[in-house]
């Protein structure tokens, strides 16, 4: 019985889920560009302004879809259960909107898709974030996103690799990292 259980524990975990989260991404970011300031998490990034370096940008899209997850749900708990938020009133006024977190993974999933130098590792690492991306605009029946991703879909996997399946891709979205792990 949703209105019957106690949810504030859970909204206590995602709160903390997403706190760590955007500590991480906020020192990631920092450690590979110290141009960027540390306090404006969301800002937009310029194409310049950006590693390179396919592993970094792997990690951060991977954080930035567990950001995406967390900010959409505690974004839903707050919805059904108002009280959480007027009891956790501080904490909740710097959450990012699911929205933001959307349009950054977006952005992350463009840079990407330029830094990979072949069309087969754009497919491959575009895959996993635009499948959670896709599901996100579903849900909220934004037909921009969904447009979004089918023109990335197209221009990264239907002209560049028309040889690949793309739903066959997102189990190997995370090759890249597990192998960068077994290396060290």
């Amino acid at each position: 019985m949703p209105e019957k259980a106690d949810t504030k524990p859970l909204f206590e975990k995602l709160m903390i889920l997403e706190y760590q989260l955007s500590s991480w991404l906020k020192a990631h970011l920092k450690r590979h560009d110290p141009t960027t300031d540390p306090e404006i998490l969301n800002a937009p990034r310029s194409s310049t302004q950006h590693s390179t370096n396919l592993f970094n940008l792997t990690c951060e899209s991977l954080c930035r879809i567990s950001l995406l997850l967390a900010a959409e749900s505690l974004n839903d708990l707050l919805e059904t259960h108002p009280q959480l938020y007027y009891n956790h009133q501080t904490n909740t006024a710097t959450l990012p909107s699911p929205e933001v977190c959307a349009a950054n993974l977006c952005q992350t999933t463009t840079l990407l898709t330029r830094a990979a130098k072949t069309p087969i590792n754009s497919a491959r690492l575009a895959s996993g974030p635009v499948y959670f991306l896709r599901e996100f605009f579903t849900r909220k029946r934004d037909a921009a996103g969904l447009q979004w991703c089918a023109g990335l879909k197209k221009s990264v996997c239907d002209e560049g690799a028309p040889f690949l399946s793309w739903n066959a891709l997102l189990p190997w979205c995370l090759l890249d990292l597990h192998q960068m792990f077994a290396r060290d």
